[in-house]
């Protein structure tokens, strides 16, 4: 078993603190040999606290709107549309349909749409042509079947991905999908990066996983691909035998040399780090950072992020505010880490383009040794 003390995180704090929940919370983690797969060890109290979160309207990062989560959204709805589906006239159900920016889109094609969403972001929804249900999934008041059931950014939350596929598959009509979406693990666990590790999130999928969840359950698994950048992992499954033979598709992961490769990873980050001093560094895409930086005690760092919704709030046991660009420009720091690994190209470029930084040194993760 895998074990990291990491902060608990909900979101971004207007103050710092943590709304009423703990700091920081013990993660467990025990790896599935069958199905290839990181699955977080649960309790009762973690189980409390991530029930009081979701009811509170937590989405993490992966909420499907058309603003910040836009790409998100926009990788989901040409997943849906690649798969040349029949809208008009058909039911569609969304399972976690946040603020039913996905609906909304599927009923301009005239999809007969419901949503279940346990938040209060489903309320911001107002279509009379689309059914919501605010509740937790499964729900009684669900009523029929469906010719394609949805959820993206939802799998990775449930204990039992397998036993909830199955109920879904039995919500189908003849012929009908599930297509679903996950956040690609694949860059972290392949570079032995913690920062995907949330109490959030049961389940950390890889293609592998993907692959052998559809085998075990006996079931026909159309499609896999990424989206997003890569941020995402799209699949759809269909009532029938499973057939992928495509081994091609995706890379075998190995969970002890994971497990033995995170300290030196962590090490490389923390080195450079002190070698600057705390006060002098700033981590660009700070959400990515918190975990490895809490277990080393890099309480003083600085953070930056272009989110505008993020400038000025407070992550859980960190002292800094996030700034935005415009304010690292004008008080630039030491060194600048970039902690995304889907944008962490790009960021660079305009880091090392603007001349306010031209004595800032840029360090990306791929360009860190660990």
């Amino acid at each position: 078993m895998l074990q990291l003390n990491i902060p608990f995180f909900l979101g971004v704090q207007n103050e710092k603190g943590n709304s009423g929940f703990p700091e920081s919370y013990l993660f467990r983690l025990n790896f599935d040999n069958k199905l290839k797969l990181y699955r977080q060890k649960a309790s009762d109290d973690l189980d409390a606290l991530v029930a009081k979160a979701y009811k509170q309207g937590s989405m993490l990062n992966g909420e499907m709107n058309n603003t910040e989560g836009k790409i998100y959204a926009d990788a989901a709805l040409n997943f849906i549309k690649s798969g040349n589906h029949q809208l008009e006239g058909k039911r569609i159900l969304e399972i976690g349909c946040g603020n039913g920016y996905i609906l909304s889109e599927l009923e301009k094609q005239k999809a007969i749409c419901v949503g279940i969403e346990p938040g209060p972001q489903i309320q911001e929804l107002n279509n009379p042509n689309i059914t919501l249900i605010q509740d937790f999934y499964p729900s009684d008041r669900l009523e029929g079947k469906f010719d394609l059931i949805l959820h993206f950014n939802v799998l990775e939350h449930i204990k039992n991905p397998e036993k909830t596929l199955l109920a879904q598959l039995k919500l189908l009509n003849e012929g009908g999908s599930i297509l679903i979406g996950v956040p690609n693990c694949e860059p972290y666990l392949f570079h032995n990066d913690i920062s995907l590790f949330v109490h959030e999130h049961c389940n950390y999928f890889t293609r592998e996983s993907m692959v052998n969840i559809a085998n075990s359950l006996k079931v026909k698994l159309s499609r896999i691909e990424e989206g997003a950048n890569g941020g995402m992992l799209f699949a759809e499954i269909k009532k029938g035998q499973f057939d992928f033979k495509n081994k091609q598709e995706y890379r075998a992961f190995d969970p002890n040399s994971f497990e033995t490769s995170i300290k030196g990873f962590n090490s490389a980050i923390a080195k450079i780090i002190k070698e600057h001093t705390e006060e002098k560094v700033a981590i660009y895409c700070p959400l990515r950072a918190i975990n490895m930086l809490f277990m080393e005690k890099l309480k003083g760092v600085r953070f930056v992020d272009d989110k505008p919704s993020l400038k000025g709030k407070f992550l859980p046991g960190f002292v800094n505010a996030i700034e935005s660009f415009e304010e690292i420009k004008n008080n630039p720091p030491a060194c600048i880490i970039i902690f995304s690994r889907t944008f962490g190209d790009a960021i660079k470029s305009r880091c090392t383009n603007s001349p306010h930084l031209k004595n800032t040194k840029i360090y990306t993760l791929d360009s860190i040794a660990g």
